[in-house]
């Protein structure tokens, strides 16, 4: 049996608890997910913990808060003159947004205080602050060369299937925020 590397397309099927063993997000109900080891495209610790895996494995893996989404940081809220938010929106607290950065990328961020003539803006991930215990199961392993480009775009992390809810535990109702599966 092959055991799983770097460059490797890897399908996990995964648990993901909190401390408290809330379940934050799951592949029960949905696709495995799909993601080339060595990429950088999930949580470091969580790649790293694939490798070395034969298919019909299972792992368990405790990631600390710094390791997995950082330390929960009170620099990342920032007060916004409600004039510049979206027309249109009702303007409350949890609401999650998403902002357009200088350099194309989109972060995710959530109103945390609504006030008279701005809002308070939590830029913090959803998870951040929290550690995080993953069950990991690896269902399917190609080299990532032998597969379609198709393939090799196709997971469920960050996309239609994950949101982020007001009690920060992820992801049922589709917000896109990628806070789920070790996505960074």
């Amino acid at each position: 049996m092959n055991l799983a590397k770097n460059g490797d397309l890897a399908s996990v099927n995964y648990v993901g608890k909190l401390d408290n063993q809330v379940i934050f997000d799951s592949t029960e109900n949905r696709e495995p997910l799909k993601f080339v080891i060595g990429t950088g495209s999930l949580i470091p610790k969580f790649e790293e913990a694939v490798i070395g895996m034969k298919v019909g494995d299972n792992k368990q893996i405790y990631i600390n808060a710094k390791e997995a989404y950082g330390e929960f940081s009170n620099e990342l809220f920032f007060e916004v003159d409600k004039s510049e938010m979206p027309e249109g929106v009702n303007l409350e607290v949890g609401l999650p947004l998403q902002l357009l950065q200088e350099d194309g990328s989109v972060s995710y961020v959530k109103i945390s205080e609504v006030k008279d003539n701005t809002v308070m803006i939590d830029a913090n991930h959803p998870l951040a602050g929290q550690n995080l215990t993953f069950d990991i199961t690896l269902v399917d392993l190609k080299d990532a060369k032998d597969v379609s480009e198709a393939d090799l775009h196709s997971h469920s992390c960050g996309g239609e299937d994950c949101s982020c809810e007001d009690d920060d535990s992820c992801c049922q109702d589709g917000d896109g925020s990628g806070c789920s599966c070790g996505c960074r």
